[in-house]
């Protein structure tokens, strides 16, 4: 958590690669499979975090004050070129990388800089994992502007009063936050308020507005990393300002258009919920070495120009009548954690795989504030005993196993061991009947999660040419279709 990450980016790009943000935080093992997946041929990174790591043949660790061996010659990229690979949770237990390409961080940052009126007297704060899509619209904008970017440590990234006064202390006008982040500085008390121009909320369902002696500007933004970074964005009113409720996802940025549809691809009427697909510059090139997900997930627009294409976002959302967007789930068990977006697949398949696990499930739930968490319901292979101690040190123990497999978001914080898992007359697993988690981890509820302190920074093996980023361009206003 150093400006040493932000020239990394740019060093990658400035070579005519993309880059690959790796979060010493998620963990080893999440390292070395994004590592070995994207194919990547270089790891910058301090030599203590990268030492640990067992890399695949071939891959070369670069300090990141290693002298540069050029002149490089300019890149000669397109906007179709890849920028960035992004991963993110993955059904098969593997994570997939999404391609954000320059012509969708190019348009990203025109949107912000038109949005906001940035200047380079701006500075934004880096708060957000390398990891999360959400720092392609803190770094980028910022300096394709002029602006200046001062990165939050990871101290400051657990405690938010002290972040809202690193805010004010640091001169910070613009900064976006995970939602669960975001929510506990909107609840500061009034003299504790940081004295930004703009907070940007994102990554889960919005329930708190600022308070109204806040002197900023607070929005909700809303989108899949699959179309880089937002699509839609809400002026959230002052608590008690607007309806009860959670806070609506907003109307379409720049150059973004929205349809809600039907299952069998037709729109439905306002108020009726429907899933959510986005089409636009912003549409990300698919998901790298991943041809038949990318034509799952991504097809041809029919309201766009020739190769335009749209994303199904797999969300279901209504129209109000007011002409903004409500989130109303996931269409599958897809849930966001912190800001990350979590298959709870993922854990399920790492969960059943452990040794002493005869079966097990894994559901994304929300507790009564609606954040959202993971539940583990888990079967012994064999007996471990009938007492509640006997299923702690169960849960207690598969918990540990699955830290040291799994970035912390994906570990469950709530468990239950059962005889056996329910079953539905067909034979299929009766989510319905599974009971409330009744354990906690003693390791979640008692240790801070796992935070190294310096970043590590991959560019990726591109999946066409190589590339860097293009400059700004233009973009237009469109409305929800």
């Amino acid at each position: 958590r150093s400006a040493d990450l932000v020239v990394a980016m740019l060093a990658v790009l400035r070579a005519g690669c993309a880059y690959v943000p790796l979060d010493p935080s998620l963990g080893r093992a999440r390292a070395e499979q994004v590592v070995a997946e994207c194919g990547a041929r270089l790891v910058v990174s301090a030599p203590g975090p990268a030492d640990a790591l067992e890399l695949p043949d071939g891959v070369t660790v670069l300090p990141p004050d290693t002298a540069p061996r050029g002149p490089y010659p300019a890149p000669d990229d397109t906007g179709a070129d890849a920028c960035c690979v992004l991963y993110t949770s993955g059904s098969t237990g593997t994570p997939k990388g999404v391609v954000l390409t320059h012509e969708g961080v190019a348009d990203l940052c025109a949107w912000h800089h038109r949005r906001f009126s940035l200047t380079p007297a701006d500075r934004v704060a880096a708060v957000c994992s390398q990891s999360f899509d959400a720092s392609v619209l803190e770094i980028w904008p910022a300096l394709t502007a002029g602006a200046s970017v001062t990165v939050a440590d990871e101290d400051l990234r657990r405690d938010p009063l002290a972040l809202a006064r690193w805010f004010t202390a640091q001169g910070v006008t613009l900064s976006i936050l995970p939602t669960v982040l975001g929510e506990q500085v909107l609840r500061l008390p009034p003299a504790d308020q940081p004295a930004l121009r703009h907070l940007l909320v994102g990554g889960d369902v919005l329930r708190t507005g600022p308070r109204p002696e806040a002197p900023y500007e607070t929005l909700n933004v809303y989108g899949p990393t699959e179309i880089t970074v937002l699509c839609t964005t809400h002026t959230v009113p002052p608590d008690g300002g607007g309806p009860a409720g959670p806070v609506p996802v907003g109307r379409p940025a720049d150059n973004v258009t929205l349809s809600v549809l039907d299952p069998l691809g037709d729109p439905v009427p306002v108020g009726t919920t429907g899933e959510l697909y986005v089409g636009g510059p912003g549409v990300a090139a698919g998901y790298l070495h991943r041809p038949g997900l990318t034509a799952e997930r991504f097809a041809p627009d029919p309201d766009g120009g020739p190769g335009a294409r749209r994303y199904r976002t797999g969300d279901l959302v209504r129209w109000r009548a007011d002409g903004t967007l409500e989130f109303r789930g996931r269409v599958d068990d897809q849930v966001k954690i912190r800001g990350f977006r979590v298959e709870p697949e993922e854990t399920a398949r790492v969960l059943t795989a452990l040794d002493g696990v005869r079966e097990a499930t894994v559901l994304g739930r929300r507790d009564d504030r609606g954040e959202a968490y993971l539940a583990a319901y888990a079967v012994p292979a064999d007996p471990i005993g009938t007492a509640a101690d006997d299923r702690q040190a169960y849960a207690d123990l598969l918990a540990e196993e699955l830290t040291a497999r799994l970035p912390e978001y994906l570990v469950p914080r709530a468990w239950s061991v059962l005889p056996a898992l329910p079953l539905t007359g067909n034979g299929k697993l009766d989510r319905a009947a599974l009971p409330a988690p009744d354990l906690v981890p003693r390791q979640a509820a008692s240790a801070p999660p796992r935070r190294p302190a310096r970043p590590l920074t991959a560019p990726a093996a591109s999946p066409g040419t190589s590339r860097t980023p293009a400059a700004g361009r233009h973009a237009g206003s469109t409305h929800p279709t």
